[in-house]
């Protein structure tokens, strides 16, 4: 993500078993592309959240390249 000009905020550990791109009012579009890129088409969904914010579900976990 970050070559491609994201930036990488706060790494928590979630529990979540559903992988999903939440993102504030107005930023659907930046959102649904992202959730699309990453493989996760129709995941993009308005939540709780100050910036755009990829959820890694404990399914999806393995199959992604998370080294830092």
């Amino acid at each position: 993500m970050v070559e491609a000009g994201g930036t990488v905020g706060v790494v928590t550990a979630t529990q979540d078993a559903t992988s999903a791109v939440l993102y504030p009012d107005g930023q659907d579009a930046v959102a649904t592309a992202l959730a699309d890129a990453l493989g996760l088409t129709g995941a993009a969904q308005v939540g709780d959240v100050d910036r755009i914010t990829v959820v890694i579900g404990t399914g999806d976990a393995a199959r992604l390249d998370c080294a830092a």
